[in-house]
């Protein structure tokens, strides 16, 4: 996201619209570019959920970089066509890190990658948000 932009061919669902996610140039970007922008939930309240999605054809490999700062009862998940994908969540205070999820299966049909940031507890902590960045089809 090092344009400052969030790409028109991914959709955003927020329970409001100012509220959903954009481009944060506060944050030094992820993992692996380390500058510039990264993509930002919104604010939401306890019991919201705020979505980025992106259709595409499935790759064997699915990478991207993410940071959380949250309550542990809330959570960034991460879903493909809707189910989620395991070991794909993530609460609390961490570091920017990059994950890799390999899934073989998708290859050469269309499928729908998720990213929500889902608020169970209405409790704030820290910037109660979580970031996206370095987004990698391979």
């Amino acid at each position: 996201f090092q344009d400052g932009i969030v790409p028109v061919s991914f959709a955003l669902t927020a329970p409001k619209n100012p509220d959903k996610w954009y481009i944060d140039t506060a944050n030094n970007g992820g993992a692996v570019s380390g500058t510039g922008s990264s993509m930002k939930s919104g604010a939401i309240l306890g019991g919201e959920t705020n979505c980025v999605s992106y259709t595409r054809m499935g790759t064997n490999d699915v990478l991207f970089s993410l940071k959380t700062d949250s309550n542990a009862s809330n959570y960034l998940m991460f879903y493909v066509d809707n189910n989620s994908v395991g070991y794909g969540s993530w609460s609390g205070p961490t570091a920017w890190r990059r994950v890799i999820f390999t899934m073989p299966n998708l290859v050469g049909t269309s499928h729908t990658y998720k990213w929500c940031y889902e608020k169970g507890s209405a409790t704030i902590t820290g910037a109660d948000a979580v970031w996206l960045d370095d987004i990698e089809f391979r």
